[in-house]
């Protein structure tokens, strides 16, 4: 039997009245009263592996969930109240946005901070691969970056993300628009395309 110790957060998630604080190693997690640090419930996730050597979890939040990844690449699972809801393969990508549909998972090719800093700037493109999407029931969903029909060109599309006063005011449903026009061709001709990227 391996020694007890003590929990060592790495990692702090507020959700209404609760803190969720990460084991820095262990797949386990302390809820919190967040008004008066009592320990409401110990929540632990031991069907997935722990964090390659020198790794620790990868850690976002959600609404009332976790969604962890144990280490860069690592499968990715959501969290709730009483461990692991769901939990879907990531194929080797880094899990770097979560919200109401899942878990977006990219390569980690140095764009990791891919900011924004004016409303009247675009981020640079997606890397030339799938996004992979794990979503809250645990499907796993790529998303094509690639088009055999325009070889060799990256997509890209600018999503509005402020509005005429600079304040944020992201889009809804943005992503599912941009799956639908690849999925259904609604692309310019590759011709159309400047320095290796196609506008769509």
């Amino acid at each position: 039997m391996t020694p007890s110790r003590a929990l060592r957060p790495l990692h702090l998630f507020t959700d209404g009245d609760v803190v969720w604080a990460v084991d820095e190693f262990q797949p386990v997690a302390a809820v919190l009263d967040a008004s008066g640090g009592m320990l409401r419930d110990l929540v632990s996730w031991p069907r997935l592996p722990p964090p390659p050597l020198g790794e620790t979890w990868q850690v976002l939040s959600y609404g009332p969930d976790l969604w962890v990844q144990p280490g860069e690449g690592g499968p990715v699972g959501r969290i709730g109240r009483t461990g692991l809801a769901a939990a879907g393969y990531s194929a080797g990508r880094l899990m770097v946005a979560v919200e109401s549909r899942g878990a977006w998972c990219l390569n980690d090719g140095g764009f990791r901070q891919r900011l924004v800093h004016r409303p009247d700037h675009r981020p640079g493109p997606l890397p030339h691969d799938q996004v992979i999407v794990v979503n809250p029931a645990g499907d796993v969903h790529r998303l094509g970056m690639d088009r055999p029909d325009h070889p060799g060109i990256r997509l890209r599309r600018g999503v509005r993300l402020f509005d005429e006063a600079g304040r944020p005011d992201p889009p809804e449903f943005a992503d599912i628009h941009l799956v639908e026009d690849i999925d259904t061709g609604r692309l310019p001709p590759a011709g159309a395309a400047s320095g290796g990227f196609l506008d769509v």
